[in-house]
C-alpha cells in the first residue's frame, strides 16, 4: 500500500512523455540503431573523409592515395563523421574516373558508428576497392597505370533506418602509393 503514493508521486514529478519534433522522420519499419532524444530533432549531416583508423576530412582538389594493399589489390580509404543520425547507418561509397566516366569503386556497407558524443559518430577504414578491369588496355591493367593523376568524383551516400538520406561528393586527384610511383604513366 505504501508503494502507490510513491509511484504516483514519481509519475507526477519525474516522468514526462518524450517530446516529438517537427523534423522527426516517419517510421520506415524496423528501426536499426539508436539515436538520443536531443539529437533526433536536429538536422542530420555528415562529413566525407578518408583514413584507415582516424577520420581525415577530404576537400575538393586534394590528392587521394590509391593504396596498394598487401594482397596485391588497390583501394581508397573512405570515412564519415555523421551528426544527428542513428548510430547504425548504410554507406554507399563510389568513385568515378572523370576522364572516362567509368565507375571504379562501388561498395555499400551497413555499419555501426563509433560515437564521439551523443550526437556525433564516425566510421573509418571503409575499403573502396578499385576495379579497373573495363579500363585495361594491353599491358596497362593496374590502378596506378590507368588512374594516376586522374580526377575521381567521389560520392558517399549515408542512410539511416529512420529515412535520413544524405549525399556528399568530392573531386580528388588519384595519387599513386609510394610503392607504385614508377607505374604512374603521367
Amino acid at each position: 500500500m505504501t508503494f502507490k503514493p510513491l509511484l504516483t508521486l514519481g509519475l507526477l514529478v519525474g516522468c514526462t512523455p518524450p517530446e516529438t519534433c517537427s523534423t522527426d522522420t516517419a517510421d520506415t519499419g524496423i528501426q536499426i540503431g539508436k539515436i538520443s532524444a536531443e539529437c533526433r530533432c536536429e538536422d542530420a549531416s555528415f562529413e566525407f573523409g578518408s583514413g584507415d583508423s582516424s577520420f581525415q576530412p577530404i576537400s575538393d582538389g586534394e590528392d587521394l592515395t590509391m593504396i596498394h594493399g598487401p594482397q596485391g589489390g588497390w583501394h581508397l580509404w573512405g570515412s564519415v563523421r555523421a551528426a544527428n543520425t542513428r548510430d547504425v547507418v548504410k554507406i554507399r561509397f563510389t568513385a568515378v574516373d572523370v576522364e572516362t566516366q567509368t565507375t571504379v569503386v562501388d561498395v555499400t556497407n551497413q555499419v555501426a558508428l563509433a560515437m564521439e558524443s551523443d550526437c556525433v559518430g564516425v566510421y573509418t577504414g571503409m575499403y573502396g576497392f578499385l576495379d579497373v578491369d573495363s579500363l585495361a588496355s594491353g599491358e596497362a591493367d593496374t590502378p596506378p597505370e590507368l588512374l594516376c593523376d586522374h580526377q575521381l568524383e567521389l560520392s558517399m551516400t549515408l542512410t539511416d533506418s529512420a529515412g535520413r538520406h544524405l549525399v556528399e561528393t568530392r573531386t580528388v586527384r588519384a595519387a599513386p602509393d609510394e610503392a607504385d610511383i614508377d607505374l604512374c604513366s603521367s
